[in-house]
């Protein structure tokens, strides 16, 4: 019961952070600024794969149609952790930042 608990939290939270800024594709072309550094509301996420979330409560999301995980932090700022915005396969022994990914989809979290 404690485990389903933390998932129904993380969609409430994920949720009135973004303010129902989730909207698929078709809505909005080109996409709006990636919003980084910046308060969750009012960045559009479209082709939201894969959502996990830390100990710490940030929450991870794989921002498919922009080829980038972000980083949605407890305070609500967002930033991009991972992926450069173009698709492909580079970045091996570079900044996850510079590295190009391919629709990044399921995301996990190891408390390892």
């Amino acid at each position: 019961m404690n485990r389903i608990g933390k998932i129904i939290v993380s969609v409430v939270l994920l949720s009135s952070l973004f303010a129902a800024a989730l909207v698929s594709a078709d809505e909005r072309y080109p996409y709006p600024s990636i919003g980084d550094g910046k308060t969750g509301i009012g960045v559009a996420l479209t082709l939201v794969d894969g959502i996990t979330a830390d100990p710490q409560g940030n929450i991870y999301i794989s921002h498919r149609s922009q080829n980038r995980i972000r980083k949605l932090s407890p305070n609500g700022i967002i930033t991009t952790i991972a992926g450069n915005g173009i698709a492909g396969f580079s970045g091996d022994g570079e900044s996850a930042l510079k590295s190009s990914l391919n629709f990044p989809a399921g995301l996990a979290f190891d408390k390892g």
